[in-house]
């Protein structure tokens, strides 16, 4: 929830709006975020623009898809394995098309650990492309491996990554073996 009091909110609105939530007992935010926008905006004093500040108001912000993929590269970069994962939603895919598809945040814990720790991953953006709830990330690692990824990301929350690279390339250049 944003960084607001309740009394911060009520003395942005307007007097009918500030009346309709004193009228229906709401104490804090909290209850406010609760309850269903059809039923807030069927108060009497509750305008449209009233319900876009209750609603700025009790969520938080939404980082762009684009934002969240340089979260995500920043956190790759130094191996940051809980930021990583707090990226996604619970039930993400990434799919690394080399591999199996990896489902779930527990899972997607267990592979970037195991990953970072066989190898000293660094990823250099090249490009990076925003359309509607994509992200699109051109890049390269210092070794010259090349390889793009695409993220769904709805609400902040990556649903669906797929990469696409060269996995014999990957595992000779770290002296890994060859599955």
């Amino acid at each position: 929830m944003a960084n607001v009091k309740l009394e911060d909110l009520l003395r942005k609105l307007a007097a009918p709006a500030r009346r309709a939530i004193e009228a229906h007992s709401i104490t804090t935010l909290a209850e406010l975020d609760e309850l269903d926008d059809v039923e807030i905006a069927s108060w009497h004093g509750i305008s449209k623009n009233a319900m876009a500040v209750i609603r700025a108001a009790v969520r938080e912000p939404v980082m762009s898809p684009k934002a969240v993929l340089a979260k995500w590269v920043e956190a790759f970069n130094c191996a940051d394995v809980d930021t990583i994962v707090s990226l996604y939603h619970n039930d993400a895919t990434n799919h690394q098309v080399a591999n199996e598809p990896v489902i779930g945040v527990d899972a997607i814990r267990t592979m970037f650990t195991a990953e970072f720790s066989a190898a000293k991953m660094v990823c250099i953006v090249e490009n990076i492309f925003e359309d509607g709830e994509w992200a699109i990330m051109e890049w390269r690692d210092p070794l010259g491996l090349r390889g793009c990824g695409f993220f769904h990301i709805v609400k902040g929350k990556i649903i669906l990554q797929r990469g696409y690279w060269d996995k014999l390339s990957f595992l000779r250049q770290h002296n890994l073996p060859i599955e």
